[in-house]
């Protein structure tokens, strides 16, 4: 794991963290935000009550917002931890990895895949699907400005009002071939706006010339 896996700086008693054991342990541990009053995007009329990764991960099916609606910004950082906590249990050494030259630079946008560009509404998001033209992140949205704070972390801005900061959170063989994947958090706002948002993705590459593939996408 990397810097940017914050799991322990969000529980009540971080306790240890060496090997697969205390990664598990984690899971256990009471959020250092206390309990959770949330409701699934398909019964509002529910209510459940969470403290924990392991109760969350248990209700992961569906999306989740908080009750009290300010509270979505402190979930929205827990969540992710959660869903990478449980795929990091998965890591063995991989044998093959092409991702080594992988830089979070300003040439990052154009590597990875379009489905880490920010959307905001379904109807963006179906313009983009639509449109088979766009593969790459920076083909949605030209990046202008870039703030580099370390080998795995940075900050890019577009050239409306967007900001997504991304930052590396684990690297291993999460799913069984051999290969390396990469788990990176992306967390979106807006220049004068409240929209934030934080989405996991898990990313790999499969020969030295060949594309960043995703995996899997997890949005909070």
């Amino acid at each position: 794991w990397y810097d940017g896996y914050k799991m322990l700086e969000l529980l009540e008693e971080p306790g240890p963290l060496t090997d697969a054991r205390d990664l598990a342990n984690l899971l256990k541990r009471k959020w250092t935000y206390g309990e959770f009053r949330l409701y699934k995007e398909t019964a509002e009329d529910k209510v459940i009550t969470l403290s924990s990764c392991e109760g969350y991960l248990a209700q992961a099916s569906e999306r989740l917002w908080a009750v009290k609606a300010f509270e979505d910004k402190w979930f929205i950082n827990i969540a992710p931890m959660c869903r990478a906590t449980q795929i990091m249990l998965t890591g063995t050494q991989p044998e093959k990895t092409w991702l080594q030259g992988l830089q979070f630079d300003k040439n990052l946008p154009g590597k990875l895949p379009v489905h880490l560009a920010m959307v905001i509404s379904t109807s963006e998001q179906t313009r983009i699907d639509a449109n088979k033209s766009l593969k790459h992140w920076q083909d949605v949205y030209h990046i202008t400005q870039v703030e580099v704070l370390g080998s795995w972390h940075s900050i890019y801005r577009d050239y409306g009002v967007g900001i997504q900061e991304l930052e590396l959170v684990a690297k291993a063989d999460f799913n069984g071939d051999k290969i390396e994947v990469i788990l990176i958090t992306s967390r979106y706002s807006v220049v004068g706006g409240s929209y934030k948002n934080v989405r996991l993705f898990m990313l790999t590459k499969y020969s030295e010339a060949g594309e960043v593939i995703l995996l899997n996408a997890y949005e909070y």
